[in-house]
């Protein structure tokens, strides 16, 4: 029931946020871009970013987790 109201009164397009997220995947080499909810977009130099509205979901691969937690410790 929170959701259903919280979706009758928000706009089209947080509306349309709400029933199908946005996936978008930042790499090194290229732009951001969005990129379909499947297995094939994970990949070990990508970051993830899953907007759901109401939950942010951030992947990291493998090469992406390892560099941060590397400048992470020096600082």
């Amino acid at each position: 029931a929170y959701f259903r109201m919280l979706l009758n009164r928000e706009k089209i397009v947080n509306a349309v946020v709400m029933i199908q997220p946005s996936l978008i995947s930042y790499s090194f080499s290229l732009p951001p871009e969005p990129v379909m909810l499947d297995v094939s977009s994970i990949n070990v130099d990508r970051i993830l970013l899953l907007d759901a509205y109401f939950i942010v979901t951030i992947f990291y691969g493998m090469n992406v987790a390892q560099w941060k937690g590397v400048n992470f410790s020096q600082i």
